[in-house]
């Protein structure tokens, strides 16, 4: 499968623990993969043919999960990833506003 992020690691993870042998591809592999055999059709169907020649041509190596201590750190961090640009985003905000000149009180300043 494609890696796709938290979604296609939770896929994977399941298919691992019921003992599917499974292996994870970066998207742009494929892509490439795709355009050496001039596929052009964006269908379902022609994706799976793609990932299923793909697998049999490139043989890639089998997936194996991450610890869950490993994935709940990685989740921590994401986390608090998210909140520094949060943070960010509202430092730009104030600024610009402060730099606008209004003279009005700023409805997120408390």
């Amino acid at each position: 499968m494609e890696a796709t992020g938290p979604y296609s690691e939770i896929l994977a993870t399941s298919l691992v623990l019921v003992g599917w042998q499974v292996s994870v591809v970066n998207p742009a592999r494929i892509k490439g993969f795709s355009q050496s055999e001039l596929a052009r059709n964006k269908t379902d169907r022609a994706d799976a043919a793609i990932l299923a020649r793909f697998n049999a041509v490139m043989r890639p190596s089998l997936w194996i999960p991450p610890p869950v201590a490993w994935r709940e750190l990685r989740g921590w961090v994401d986390c608090l990833q998210a909140l520094k640009d949060m943070h960010q985003q509202e430092s730009n905000r104030m600024e610009a506003y402060l730099a606008s000149g209004q003279t009005a009180n700023c409805p997120d300043q408390v």
